[in-house]
């Protein structure tokens, strides 16, 4: 991670967290990788499907939350 990424802190659900550790560990990543590789995959799939759908650039409306 770059000195200039974003950053910010975020409460988790016990279960989230432990699960998390568990993926980092077996992929040998730190927690913070494994969350943005979750994150980044997600942001794939949806583009993706927003592609395919023809909504690709369109807002949710709880697209500013």
């Amino acid at each position: 991670m770059r000195r200039n990424d974003s950053q910010m802190k975020i409460r988790l659900p016990e279960a989230v967290k432990v699960w998390l550790a568990q993926e980092a560990t077996r992929n040998r990543r730190s927690q913070n990788s494994e969350l943005i590789t979750c994150l980044e995959a997600i942001m794939r799939q949806r583009t993706q499907k927003d592609e395919a759908s023809g909504s690709a650039g369109k807002q949710s409306p709880d697209a500013s939350e």
